[in-house]
């Protein structure tokens, strides 16, 4: 993995047009969810390895759910046990909140958390302090177009076809895994905004563009592909390229590596 990671940061430094920075959708190391204390420091360890020789751009990254340690062990989870596998994903990630927002020229960013701990594993969706903040940060937005980044989708097609096993069939996974939980409430809160005109997301290993209601949405696959065994569903691993521009238009490429 870590070779590959090289590889594609590598392609990523080299464009011959650099980027202003890279937008990390999550799921830097795999899985801390479910891993030991000594194989979790391991996997960071070697994430920042790499990043320091071989990426010299600015990060901004959100947590994804495999970053998160220690959720699938929990007995009689508390609210501070449940933060703490969180925090330290923070910690090694550089972020001071599991959600925030930045300016960058004319666009506004927000990063989300999407991912909260259930029964011993995760749901998709917002808690309520992160509903509250994202409703003031989008009416303080006036003035500039807006990307929302998130780990997994708000809306997608994909997750319906996501996994299917070796017979061919599709396997179900519990509701809320796959793709934000409460669609209809995010919707309805962008759809209130009209400088909105992205969202990104990762976690489903596959790429889609979906426009609705004027708002671009974009799954952007993962490096990994396949957990770093080729393509996932006819997906190879790659990253996304994506141009802003002043007017609130934007397009992307996938490129892989």
């Amino acid at each position: 993995m870590e070779n590959e990671l090289r590889r594609a940061l590598r392609k990523i430094n080299a464009l011959d047009r650099k980027p202003d920075f890279i937008l990390n959708g999550g799921d830097a190391i795999f899985d801390a969810m479910e891993a030991t204390k000594s194989d979790t420091k391991k996997q960071w360890k070697s994430w920042h390895t790499v990043l320091k020789e071989e990426n010299s751009l600015p990060m901004h990254a959100c947590i994804g759910n495999h970053d998160i340690f220690g959720w699938g062990f929990l007995k009689n989870p508390t609210a501070s046990t449940i933060m703490t596998g969180k925090q330290w994903a923070m910690d090694e990630l550089g972020i001071a909140k599991r959600y925030y927002s930045f300016d960058h020229d004319d666009w506004h960013f927000i990063v989300l958390d999407t991912v909260q701990y259930k029964d011993l594993a995760y749901q998709a969706k917002l808690d309520e302090e992160q509903w509250e903040w994202l409703e003031k940060d989008l009416s303080e937005s006036k003035g500039k177009f807006v990307c929302i980044l998130s780990h997994i989708p708000l809306l997608s097609f994909c997750h319906q076809i996501f996994l299917v096993g070796d017979d061919g069939k599709l396997i179900t996974l519990p509701q809320g895994i796959l793709m934000n939980s409460e669609p209809l409430r995010i919707k309805n809160l962008i759809n209130k905004h009209d400088n909105v005109k992205l969202c990104l997301s990762g976690h489903l290993h596959m790429q889609e563009e979906i426009e609705y209601l004027n708002v671009k949405y974009l799954c952007n696959g993962a490096i990994s592909g396949n957990w770093w065994k080729g393509a996932f569903q006819e997906f190879e691993p790659a990253f996304t390229i994506v141009d802003l521009f002043p007017d609130g238009t934007s397009k992307h490429e996938w490129v892989t590596y």
